[in-house]
């Protein structure tokens, strides 16, 4: 049995919805009462999850700032967006300017537009 115990040993080019699958698969072996476990495979199985529920968390999270610029660039207030995200204003503002500087990638005239809008709703 050999399953992945650290999200390095995952390919980084897998899609989410497979990551997601696999990580299921591995919280169902868990919790599954008519099969019994050995302590080995528990392991196996508990620490393959971690790393695939890493996995997933990091593919979420990198989407969600990516939405976020999507919907304020469209037109979206920072409140509205702010709230979508169960966030404050500020927390939204802290977190994009994060994002955009580790993101690193990011279209010029995209950044121009997602720092223009943060400031512009930071003077209201």
């Amino acid at each position: 049995m050999s399953f992945p115990s650290l999200p390095d040993e995952i390919q980084p080019d897998v899609y989410l919805g497979l990551l997601a699958h696999h990580c299921a698969q591995h919280h169902l072996a868990l919790v599954h009462d008519s099969l019994p476990l050995a302590d080995a495979e528990v392991i196996a199985h508990a620490l393959a999850a971690l790393a695939y529920g890493t996995v997933v968390t990091r593919h979420i999270e990198s989407g969600r700032w990516s939405t976020a610029v999507d919907a304020l660039t469209a037109g979206a207030g920072l409140e509205h967006t702010a709230a979508a995200m169960d966030l404050d204003v500020r927390g939204l503002r802290i977190g994009l300017g994060q994002w955009i500087t580790e993101r690193g990638s990011i279209d010029a005239d995209r950044y121009d537009q997602v720092v223009s809008l943060i400031r512009e709703e930071s003077a209201r």
